[in-house]
């Protein structure tokens, strides 16, 4: 038997421990090319931390997965960890074509790792990072790594710090580079952007 979805979002399911027991359901569903065969897995709204983030076993995450969509959203996760779990996973993600990040904490030491994640994502096209305290110089960075993917479509940076500086420096790639990309939609309600 093959699990294509796995919806663990709204629970309680707390720190290492927590992490642990989901890496052990992800871990039964490996292929014969050492990948994980589930499409889609949705860890929202649970409080992971960073001890339970670590606990799930990123090495699952290998190229030949066909993992399509990951949304660890509101889980507590804080910049360093984020960043350091973002940085390992950043060349095992090719096939990954929806990911959210909402909610978790994006400062200033975790842009770098972030835009490392997301140069390696070639198949993205959709990227949520809704709340996650970016401000002026997170957006620039981000936003620059994932003008080389072509595939992306849709961008949620809402609720965020973002001010009219941090639009300003992403003209260049709105004007340019994105002009030949599938891009549809770019969400920036709810920032401090000012005419």
């Amino acid at each position: 038997m093959y699990l294509l979805s796995l919806d663990l979002s709204q629970n309680r399911i707390e720190g290492t421990r927590g992490g642990q027991a989901i890496a052990k359901i992800i871990g039964r569903h490996i292929s014969k090319k050492g990948g994980v065969d589930i499409e889609s897995i949705n860890l929202s709204h649970n409080k992971l931390g960073d001890g339970g983030f670590c606990a799930i076993n990123l090495e699952l995450l290998t190229p030949d997965s066909d993992l399509e969509s990951l949304n660890v959203a509101y889980n507590s996760i804080t910049n360093i960890k984020l960043g350091i779990v973002l940085e390992a996973v950043s060349e095992k993600t090719y096939a990954v074509k929806s990911l959210r990040l909402d909610g978790n904490t994006f400062k200033n030491t975790t842009h770098h790792r972030l835009a490392n994640l997301l140069n390696n994502a070639r198949k993205l096209s959709k990227i949520s990072m809704a709340g996650c305290q970016l401000e002026d110089e997170g957006l620039v960075i981000t936003f620059e790594a994932l003008s080389s993917l072509r595939e992306v479509r849709k961008i949620d940076y809402s609720n965020n710090g973002i001010f009219t500086k941090g639009i300003e420096g992403i003209c260049q790639y709105i004007g340019g580079v994105y002009r030949k990309s599938d891009l549809e939609s770019i969400k920036f309600n709810n920032n401090d952007i000012t005419d």
